[in-house]
């Protein structure tokens, strides 16, 4: 508490209580008095320190109770990103990827054959184990390219139409070797020219093959026109809906390409994936099938069911001089 003390007047000099405003005797204004401020130094270190806790305990509390409210927060969002990421990353798509007829013929081709001999040769027949029935060894002759030994087999009771286990006919093996000699002889003698690959082949791709496709396939030009002139069909296609023109497209042999179209084939036709076969033909480089198809007046902008052309095949694949043809015949 502050004391009470006595003013002067400074004009007669008489003391006046602090609280006057004016000289009880004089009647001048005596002078402002201010109160003394407390020190702090004379406040209790008790006081302080109370004072300093009723100032910071709602800051405090207001972080505790920010803090557990981040911490639920964070427990509670964390199971739904997780599972949102779990969900989008299961669900999500793969991109698809261009269909590509030249893999899949490159990849039937081989299943078709039987495995070649250690040395590099196919060994003869005549060697054939005793296990192996007649329509075995037939095949087996057919696909040494021994043709005596195949017709020894067939007096004795092979099927001209004989088929390995793996269900592929001894035709197709021969027509895939090209042996004009061995085909007009099987043909001759009752084998059937549109006789397709079983669905019991190693591969499922090769499942409908026909030996025209697969001659088509190896560019065998004398054996495609020996089995065309015997009424083999042009529109039977394999299981993966594969045609003997996409196999000649794959080929790049111009020659069976021409013969195709001009016993009918379409040079339109789509094919595996919706693939038509220009567009087989870029996707493989074969330049030269590309312009005959052109010459044949298939659109240089022929598209894909997936939208794709020709021209895009081409530039993927880096063949440069199938994609400048396309330009040129104005594929964009």
């Amino acid at each position: 508490m502050t004391s009470m003390t006595n003013v002067s007047c400074p004009h007669c000099g008489e003391l006046n209580s602090s609280s006057a405003l004016a000289c009880v005797t004089c009647r001048h204004s005596l002078p402002v008095q201010e109160l003394a401020a407390t020190p702090t130094d004379a406040i209790s270190p008790t006081v302080i320190q109370l004072q300093n806790q009723e100032i910071e305990s709602p800051n405090r509390q207001l972080k505790i109770t920010l803090l557990n409210v981040t911490i639920a927060g964070l427990l509670l969002v964390t199971p739904i990103v997780f599972l949102w990421k779990a969900t989008h990353s299961a669900t999500k798509p793969e991109p698809s990827r261009p269909v590509s007829t030249s893999l899949v013929i490159s990849e039937t081709i081989p299943d078709v054959v039987s495995a070649p001999h250690p040395t590099g040769r196919q060994p003869k027949s005549s060697v054939s184990q005793p296990t192996q029935s007649l329509d075995e060894q037939f095949f087996r002759a057919i696909a040494a390219g021994d043709l005596s030994r195949a017709q020894q087999l067939f007096r004795q009771g092979a099927s001209i139409n004989s088929y390995i286990p793996s269900g592929v006919p001894a035709l197709v093996t021969a027509a895939r070797l090209g042996n004009t000699e061995t085909i007009q002889w099987m043909l001759d003698n009752g084998a059937d020219v549109n006789v397709r690959i079983l669905a019991t082949a190693k591969s499922e791709r090769a499942v409908g093959w026909t030996p025209l496709m697969m001659a088509s396939a190896k560019g065998q030009v004398a054996a495609v026109e020996l089995l065309l002139k015997n009424k083999a069909r042009i529109d039977l296609k394999s299981q993966d809906n594969i045609g003997p023109l996409h196999c000649a497209a794959v080929s790049g042999n111009g020659q069976v390409a021409r013969l195709l179209i001009d016993y009918g084939a379409d040079p339109n036709e789509p094919g595996l994936g919706g693939l038509r076969p220009i567009i087989s033909a870029a996707d493989a480089g074969n330049t030269e099938v590309v312009r005959i198809l052109l010459e044949k007046g298939v659109d240089p902008n022929s598209k894909g069911v997936a939208g794709e052309s020709a021209l895009s095949h081409a530039i993927a694949k880096n063949h440069h001089d199938t994609a400048r043809v396309l330009r040129d015949a104005g594929a964009r």
